[in-house]
C-alpha cells in the first residue's frame, strides 16, 4: 500500500503540469459493516451510521472531450452500530481511513451548461484511527488484524456539474461502494457505503494560446 501511494504521488507530481483540472470536495458517507463469522453466519441487526468524506486531486481529459481520468487523495469515516438480542450486547464501531482513488468520469449529457456525469473506479486506503465499543468497553482498533489491512473499495455513481466561470465548476456527486474482504482467517468483513459530496473544480491552462492574425510584416507585403 505504501508503495502504491508513493507511485501515485510521483505520478501526480509529474503529471500536474499537464493536468487540466484540480478538485476539492467534502461530503457525508453513510456506511455499515457486512460481517460473517467463521461458520458463515452474519452479525444481524447492524445499522448505518454517518461519517465524513474529504478529497482533493486532479483530472485530465482522456482520448475524448467527454472522458476524464481522475486521481485523488481521500479521507473517509465508516462505522456501524447494533445490538445482540440473544446476549443483550451493545456494539459500535467507528473507523477512519486515508488513501488514494483512481476513477473515470464520463459526461453523459449536457443541457445548456449543466452536465450529467457517470463515474466508476476504486480506492485503496489504510486505517488512520478507529474504536470499537462493546457494552461499556472501548477498544482501539489500530493494530487489529481485521482492520489494519489495506481497504480496497470498488465504486460507481454519478453527479452534476455547473460552470460558474470558464475555469471554475461546482459539482455534486453520489457514489456507492462495497469493499473487498479485509478480515483475516475464515471470517469476512466488508464495508458497505454511499457518499454524497459537494466540491469545486478549477481548470488549469496547459499551454499558451497562439495568436492568429495579420502581422505588420504580412501587411507590408
Amino acid at each position: 500500500m505504501k508503495k502504491l501511494i508513493l507511485i501515485l504521488t510521483l505520478l501526480m507530481g509529474t503529471s500536474i503540469v499537464s493536468a487540466q483540472r484540480i478538485h476539492f470536495e467534502s461530503g457525508i458517507t453513510t456506511s455499515k459493516f457486512d460481517y460473517q463469522n467463521s461458520n458463515g453466519n452474519p452479525l444481524m441487526n447492524l445499522k448505518e451510521v454517518n461519517g465524513r468524506y474529504l478529497a482533493f486531486g486532479y483530472s485530465q481529459k482522456l482520448f475524448t472531450e467527454n472522458l476524464y481520468l481522475k486521481l485523488d487523495f481521500n479521507y473517509s469515516s465508516y462505522g456501524s452500530i447494533g445490538s445482540d438480542i440473544d446476549f443483550g450486547n451493545f456494539m459500535e464501531w467507528e473507523v477512519s481511513y486515508a488513501g488514494v482513488g483512481l476513477s473515470f468520469d464520463l459526461v453523459l449529457l449536457t443541457y445548456k451548461k449543466l452536465k450529467l456525469t457517470a463515474t466508476g473506479g476504486g480506492s485503496a486506503a489504510l486505517l488512520h484511527r478507529g474504536n470499537q465499543i462493546i457494552n461499556n468497553t472501548v477498544t482501539g482498533l489500530k493494530g487489529n488484524p481485521d482492520f489494519d489491512g489495506t481497504l480496497f473499495t470498488p465504486f460507481f455513481g454519478g453527479g452534476f456539474s455547473y460552470p460558474a466561470t470558464d475555469n471554475l465548476d461546482f459539482f455534486v456527486k453520489y457514489i456507492n461502494g462495497k469493499s473487498l474482504d479485509i478480515a483475516k482467517g475464515r471470517e469476512t468483513l466488508k464495508f458497505e457505503s454511499s457518499t454524497i459530496s459537494f466540491g469545486v473544480m478549477i481548470g488549469i491552462e496547459t499551454e499558451k494560446k497562439k495568436h492568429v492574425g495579420i502581422t505588420n510584416e504580412s501587411k507590408n507585403k
